[in-house]
This record gives structure tokens, C-alpha cells and sequence, in this order.
């Protein structure tokens, strides 16, 4: 799962900008495979669809101002500091640009002046320790690398979306595959404290999303999660709502899972090994009895 994760984290996926993603994991996909309004939806036999948006936070270009400077416009909640590392792929080139400022970026050996909208993520370094998995980009690439994952040893149902970061989920042309099915939104959440035994900074589920305004899971399908895992974290916020949100929109039924991440949407984020073997175990234990 580590090498597949190494991979998915160097693909440019900008919110809003995720074209270069499914060209680039078509060979890993299996043929049934479903591609609308950039959302991949994989079918199977499993009672759940199990979800996971694969679009990051990022920059687009907007402005030509020089042979090797651009002025930039954020797209998600990302964070643009003087110095920061960005990258890009044009024609399978490898692209860097340094952050002059938050509206500017400065390429490094630009071949040619880019596209508009061209997109940028952070630079991709990835660190893997005994206990750490660090990067740009686990939000939510890493979900997307557990469901793949899964899907080599079981036939379970996925859908890998699109536009999470910028609230531009589609869902209207895919919806037909998802009626009357459960979903499970596997996503990150922002971690502070790792392993608080209250529950909020470990693999949780979340019921209830915005503060109340987002989605509200049904009471048994809520029932049915608590038999494999009983930590809830609680939304305080109108801003922790995940793609369960998007489908509770759309009057689909959805639970949201979510692993934690320290010092999310930065150039480094880190999620914990234990936390991410606990999703898998978890995963597999509802697939299982599914």
C-alpha cells in the first residue's frame, strides 16, 4: 500500500483540475471501471460503497507575467508562504516553482510558458519511518491508497471523487450507482493531539458533520458502524463536513470514517502507521461481515 501511496502522492490532482489523476491510474484500474464527471466508480458485491475523495488543495496559474513567473489562485484551503515548494507535470516533464508570495509563484526552468489554470501542488517529498507516514498530500491520497488496496483481495464497491476541496462534488450523473446502497466516506481529519483516548484524534466515525448543517447519518446505519468502531467525533464546526455531506445532499445514505493527520493541508503532513493499520483492520472487518 506504501508504494502505491509513493505513486498517488506525485500525481498533480489540484481541486478542480484532477484530469492528469485518472490518465494516470488507468492502468491500475480494473475493467469495469467507470469514469463520470471525473468521479471513478468501481462496482462490486459489497453492501457498502466505500468512498474517498482524491483531489488536494493546490494553486492554478491565472497570469503571465515573465519567462518564469506566474501570478497563482489558491484553490481549497491551502496555505502559499514565501519559499514554499510547488511541482507539476507538463508532457510528462517535471515542473517546480517556488512561492515568491502568496499570489506568485517563481518556475525553475520552465521549457515554455504553461497553460492557464495549470496546476501546482505541493512539492511531493514522502518520508516513511517506523511509526510515521509524512507528506504533502495524504489528504486524502492516502484513503484513496487503502481502497485500492482493498480492492486486490476483495470485490468491493468504490467511488473515488472529485472536488472535495473546493465543495464542487458532482454527484448527479453517478447517483444512479449509489441509490440504495450504504456509503462509507473514508477521509482525513485534523489531528492535534494523536492518540487521544477521547477519540477525536484517532480513526473515528463521524455521524453528525457541519455543526448539524451537513449530513446526518441514519440512526441504523450508525448502529451498524458502532458494532466495528465506537469512538464518534463530534463536529463543532460548519467546516467538518466530508463528501458523507455531499451525499446526504443528494438524499443518499452515508457515514463518514476518518483517520487523523497532523498539520493537515500544509507541505508536510503526517498521519501515524497505527491509526492507518487500525482503518485497514477496521475496512476489512466490516467487509467481511458485508
Amino acid at each position: 500500500m506504501l508504494r502505491l501511496l509513493n505513486d498517488l502522492v506525485k500525481i498533480p490532482t489540484v481541486t478542480t483540475r484532477e484530469e492528469i489523476f485518472i490518465s494516470s491510474i488507468l492502468e491500475i484500474l480494473p475493467d469495469n471501471a467507470l469514469i463520470v464527471d471525473k468521479n471513478i466508480f468501481i462496482p462490486g458485491r459489497s453492501r457498502f460503497v466505500f468512498a474517498a475523495h482524491y483531489d488536494t488543495i493546490g494553486i492554478v496559474l491565472e497570469d503571465y507575467l515573465s519567462s518564469d513567473m506566474y501570478v497563482v489562485g489558491k484553490r481549497g484551503l491551502i496555505d502559499v508562504k514565501r519559499g514554499y515548494m510547488f511541482r507539476t507535470l507538463s508532457d510528462n516533464e517535471d515542473i517546480v516553482g517556488i512561492a515568491a508570495d502568496e499570489n506568485t509563484i517563481h518556475l525553475i526552468q520552465p521549457s515554455e510558458e504553461l497553460p492557464e489554470l495549470q496546476p501546482f501542488q505541493y512539492y511531493p517529498n514522502m518520508i516513511i519511518t517506523n511509526t510515521k507516514i509524512i507528506s504533502p498530500n495524504l489528504d486524502n491520497k492516502l484513503g484513496v491508497a487503502v481502497l485500492l488496496d482493498l480492492l486486490r483481495n476483495y470485490d468491493i464497491a468504490i467511488l473515488l471523487l472529485a472536488g472535495e476541496e473546493q465543495g464542487t462534488t458532482r454527484l448527479s450523473r453517478v447517483i444512479k450507482h449509489l441509490e440504495g446502497r450504504d456509503i462509507i466516506c473514508i477521509d482525513s481529519t485534523s489531528a492535534i493531539n494523536p492518540h487521544d483516548e477521547r477519540g477525536i484524534d484517532r480513526v473515528s466515525y463521524r455521524a453528525i458533520e457541519g455543526a448539524g448543517t451537513g449530513n446526518i447519518a441514519p440512526k441504523d446505519l450508525v448502529e451498524t458502524i458502532r458494532k466495528y468502531i465506537s469512538r464518534e467525533a463530534i463536529s463543532y464546526s460548519i467546516h467538518q463536513i466530508s463528501d458523507a455531506t455531499a451525499m446526504f445532499r443528494y438524499g443518499l445514505r452515508a457515514i463518514n470514517i476518518s483517520y487523523p493527520v497532523r498539520y493537515l493541508h500544509s507541505p508536510m503532513e503526517i498521519a501515524d502507521r497505527d491509526d492507518i493499520d487500525e482503518l485497514v483492520e477496521l475496512l476489512i472487518n466490516i467487509i467481511r461481515d458485508s
